[in-house]
């Protein structure tokens, strides 16, 4: 687990005891960061106020809080509920299953919950997950099995999740075709925005549950960023929605769907951008880049 300080490019390695794994997605809740670790959908808990001591026996800094293998394995997405309570983890299930479960903790009671494929939509995994104001869920799924696992859905759907329930009130193949929605995330309009197979970049009402909006972006961008938990779009502080493309940073507009180059890439680039002091911020292999976003202009 690895630390820069944008301001000095710092790099710090901190490393994650002896782990023979890797945080595919991370999340920030009541100050601290958790991680959701491939193999064995481990969940992590790290308090940057205290000093980084993983190998103490007494008070590990980050500790584990539980796991969901083999339901999830392999990590795709970790939400920090707005509740500020509440941890989700979604992913692909250990090698040879199909099917991923959802995996629930609970923060102030220690607790967890998990459900699975079938309590949830059965053979798929979830692969995205963002919420909405009244603390309901949207869910994007994949076909993908486990490694070595025989895929049994054909489309990637798209589900509402009533967090209360702990229930899928609705669901639905919104992009016929395409096997993996990758990324989602809530605008400030109200609207869920994400990229699925082909970098179809697409617009949902969860009021009106439809698709409002759907355009292949990648004959104009490119490929899409490659990674296993790839936190591909991310909101600017100017309430524009950034969106990280092999090659490029394109921005789009909430509200207009106008989108337009804002950056381009040397490397190929992996995913996790992060927008700071007016650069992006994105990993490509063992490396950490940057590169200046025209006109946003950040102190």
């Amino acid at each position: 687990m690895y630390r820069l300080d944008p301001a000095t490019g710092q790099l710090t390695n901190n490393g994650l005891l002896r782990e023979n794994g890797h945080l595919n997605a991370m999340a920030t809740q009541r100050g601290r960061i958790f991680g959701a670790m491939y193999g064995g959908g481990v969940l992590f808990d790290y308090d940057p106020a205290k000093p980084w001591q993983d190998a103490d026996a007494n008070a590990p800094n980050p500790r584990r809080l539980g796991m969901a293998d083999p339901h999830i394995n392999r990590p795709a997405v970790l939400l920090a509920h707005p509740d500020g309570r509440h941890l989700i983890m979604g992913g692909t299930p250990g090698y040879g299953y199909t099917g991923g479960g959802l995996y629930i903790y609970d923060l102030e009671t220690g607790t967890d919950q998990l459900l699975t494929h079938e309590q949830m939509l059965e053979n798929l995994s979830t692969s995205a997950l963002v919420a909405l104001p009244d603390g309901n869920l949207v869910g994007g799924t994949t076909t993908a099995a486990g490694t070595g696992g025989q895929p049994l859905a054909k489309e990637a759907e798209l589900y509402l999740f009533d967090f209360t329930s702990r229930q899928v009130i609705w669901r639905e193949v919104i992009l016929p075709g395409r096997e993996w929605i990758f990324d989602l995330l809530t605008g400030p309009d109200g609207l869920v925005y994400g990229l699925a197979s082909d970098s179809t970049f697409f617009v949902f009402d969860p009021a009106q549950r439809k698709l409002v909006h759907q355009e292949p972006l990648g004959e104009t961008y490119g490929s899409r960023s490659s990674a296993q938990g790839p936190r591909m779009m991310t909101t600017g502080p100017d309430g524009n929605i950034y969106i990280l493309f092999s090659r490029c940073v394109v921005r789009v507009e909430p509200g207009t769907f106008r989108h337009s180059k804002v950056a381009d890439s040397p490397v190929a680039s992996y995913g996790g951008l992060a927008l700071v002091g007016g650069r992006g911020y994105f990993a490509s292999g063992s490396h950490v880049w940057s590169c200046p976003i025209a006109g946003l202009d950040e102190p």
